[in-house]
């Protein structure tokens, strides 16, 4: 019996160095990623030697701007506008109803809300 708890003890020992050695080389390796990661797109696009704007395409951060409409709930037009590929609004008062409404359905680049009130 005590030889059966020795080897339990030496196999959670080696398991727990195991697992405490390895933690401490990916966190080094973790922090040499993020630093890397740190490119700008041009100096991607410049590495790749293509264009900023098919790097953005690709990645879907070109900024179109799609159209919001706003409606509340006795189907009146409340805001109208347009927001960016991030869906943030320039417009106080656009932004302030999008906050409050869900999104019924999209029609072509026009995304529309509703309101509860």
């Amino acid at each position: 019996m005590k030889k059966v708890f020795i080897l339990f003890a030496l196999v959670g020992f080696a398991t727990a160095s195991f697992a405490n050695t390895d933690k401490k080389a990916n966190d080094t390796k973790d922090a040499e990623a993020k630093v890397e990661a740190r490119l700008s797109i041009e100096e991607v696009a410049e590495m790749m030697g293509s264009e900023e704007a098919e790097i953005q395409h690709f990645f879907g951060m070109e900024q179109e701007m799609q159209t919001v409409k706003v409606y509340n709930a006795q189907d009146e037009l409340i805001a109208e506008g347009t927001v960016d590929f991030a869906g943030m609004a320039q417009d106080a008062e656009l932004a302030e109803a999008l906050n409050s409404a869900s999104r019924l359905m999209t029609i072509g680049d026009t995304h529309i809300y509703r309101t509860d009130n």
